[in-house]
């Protein structure tokens, strides 16, 4: 099992790392040319192309990739014990798998923390008349809230700003709250809370959370009609503290520094006409079905159940995954069951470091294990056989041994 998630853990790492490439090489050539609202879109790659991992892997020829036995199963099953190696990776492994739980851990309990920090530091929060709320601790409007999304302003708001910059400001959270931002936040640190240890990670949410206000700040412009230079000057009279910034993981805030820089420079280009939108939306949703299919296209071969046939008796090898080595050596990983189809009463005997009777009359192995028979050494750490000759491991290796001379 611990073999298994830590290969399910390696392909969403390579495939959202990829996705963050692509999506990293075209958000700024796409803003110029469709827009910022086309090149905040591109960002739908990276979980498309994760999830379509849950889908089942592409089957090919199984069959061409596992070997027929020559001769018969042998009756007697043994072998040395290996040297140790395999269990010293099993090790490695489960370390690795205890180190990212606690790191996951670790993450989500900051990041609920910062949450619960940020607002609580809010202070009572009275309603106003136009839905928002007022609070003394914001200097700047503030959206907060996965399941209902509140806008929480300055307590004297309108004597901030005049009444055109009032109604731009307020515009752009209700667009963040339209568009559901917020929980695209929400499922973007959730990611983050994951994949820790991934540096990419962290540049691709404070991107994604730029490319999420310049697209905002684009959609409202484009629904006032006029304003740019209004705008700006609310862009530049509202900076949250630093103090209040990094508290709040989860919300939509108006980020200082050099994102605004990039958000005024932006207001001063021409918005893309509606051909230049469309034939955006339409490459952006090309690469992202073509980036998903390739990402579910490259999973690795699913073992199907394919029996191998011998002299009097066969067995069938069932996996989640399987690769094949230059040297011809199987890999298999996931739920690995090896089971004697024609044989009813297949005796066995194994080499292993150790083995513990379970109360279910199943034998199990653990330590370094290895199962010969005819041309073929079955290797792996830790395996359960049943009394029936059924052997499950997470993970093992099929080899074929030299020819002996006669």
């Amino acid at each position: 099992m611990s073999v298994s998630l830590m290969q399910v853990l390696a392909e969403l790492t390579i495939a959202s790392s990829v996705a963050i490439f692509v999506v990293a090489l075209l958000r700024r050539p796409m803003r110029r040319i469709a827009g910022a609202q086309v090149a905040y879109g591109l960002w739908l790659l990276v979980p498309a192309s994760t999830l379509v991992l849950a889908l089942p892997a592409p089957s090919g020829s199984s069959e061409t990739a596992i070997q027929t036995l020559p001769d018969s199963i042998l009756s007697t099953f043994a072998a040395p014990a290996l040297s140790g190696q395999m269990t010293g990776a099993a090790d490695y492994t489960a370390m690795g798998l205890f180190l990212w739980a606690a790191g996951s851990a670790s993450m989500l309990a900051l990041m609920l923390y910062r949450q619960r920090a940020f607002s609580r530091s809010l202070g009572h929060l009275a309603s106003a008349h136009d839905g928002t709320f007022r609070s003394a601790s914001v200097s700047g409007p503030v959206l907060i809230g996965i399941w209902r999304p509140r806008i929480v302003l300055p307590t004297h708001f309108e004597a901030l700003y005049d009444r055109q910059a009032c109604a731009l400001i307020l515009a752009h959270e209700h667009v963040h709250r339209r568009r559901g931002d917020i929980l695209v936040n929400t499922i973007a640190e959730t990611a983050l809370c994951l994949f820790w240890f991934n540096p990419v990670m962290y540049w691709a949410i404070a991107r994604l959370r730029l490319d999420q206000e310049l697209a905002c700040d684009a959609t409202v412009l484009a629904e006032s009609g006029s304003g740019r230079r209004c705008y700006a000057d609310a862009l530049l009279k509202t900076q949250l503290a630093a103090e209040s910034t990094w508290r709040l993981p989860i919300g939509c805030h108006w980020q200082s520094s050099h994102p605004l820089k990039e958000r005024i420079a932006m207001l001063k280009r021409p918005a893309p006409g509606f051909a230049r939108k469309l034939s955006g939306a339409v490459l952006t949703t090309a690469l992202i079905i073509s980036g998903s299919y390739a990402a579910w296209a490259a999973q690795p071969e699913p073992a199907r159940a394919v029996p191998l046939k011998g002299e009097g008796q066969r067995i069938a090898f069932s996996a989640d995954h399987m690769s094949t080595s230059a040297s011809g050596e199987i890999d298999y990983s996931g739920n690995v069951v090896v089971k004697p189809t024609d044989a009813d009463d297949l005796e066995m005997t194994w080499s292993a470091d150790s083995a513990n009777r379970s109360d279910d009359e199943s034998t199990v192995l653990e330590g370094n294990v290895r199962f010969s028979f005819a041309a073929h050494v079955l290797t792996t750490d830790r395996a359960t056989l049943f009394r029936d000759g059924t052997i499950k491991m997470d993970s093992a290796r099929l080899s074929q041994t030299s020819p002996q001379k006669n």
